[in-house]
């Protein structure tokens, strides 16, 4: 019995550390928001503390890296503070700027090696990688989950949906 108990709560961590929802269509949108195609296709996309990851039936899984400080993700809204998304669609978002798998401490080994042992901190550190991290935000693409609510003032949940946006200005939206 007290095996159970535990092997339930580990699933229950594991759980709730990854959320995962399932997509059935993706449309992919030029720059000028013209619809270039739309495939009925199931995609997994996966989040957990600092990695998304794309899952397309049919393709290998992408992986990115994100970080969750105020310069590289936003928040609109919440489930108890529902916003005016867009034309009367009440409902929150949160936006994260992608970057490839490692390329975040791939720049922290660098900026790390480049600072003398004498003078680097972890804050200075830190800060460089951000500053880092900044320049290349420009050419990464971002991924946006919205959640959408029935009601304008209280939450009950509609649908949600995520796009990516990448430099070029295209974007492929993942619907439910």
């Amino acid at each position: 019995m007290k095996k159970l108990i535990a092997i339930t709560l580990v699933l229950m961590c594991a759980l709730t550390v990854s959320a995962q929802t399932i997509y059935s269509s993706i449309e992919k949108y030029d720059k000028f928001d013209d619809v270039i195609w739309t495939k009925k296709i199931k995609t997994i996309i996966s989040k957990s503390y600092s990695t998304i990851v794309v899952e397309t039936k049919g393709q290998k899984p992408t992986e990115y890296e994100y970080l969750n400080e105020p310069l590289f993700a936003t928040q609109t809204g919440s489930r108890e503070e529902l916003v005016n998304l867009v034309n009367d669609v009440y409902g929150y978002e949160s936006s994260y700027c992608l970057f490839p798998k490692g390329t975040i401490e791939k720049t922290y080994e660098t900026i790390k090696s480049e600072i003398p042992d004498s003078l680097a901190t972890e804050e200075m550190i830190d800060t460089k990688v951000k500053l880092k991290l900044m320049l290349l935000k420009d050419d990464m693409p971002t991924i946006t989950f919205r959640t959408i609510s029935y009601f304008p003032s209280i939450f009950e949940y509609k649908t949600e949906l995520a796009w990516i946006r990448y430099k070029d200005g295209s974007r492929l939206i993942y619907r439910k």
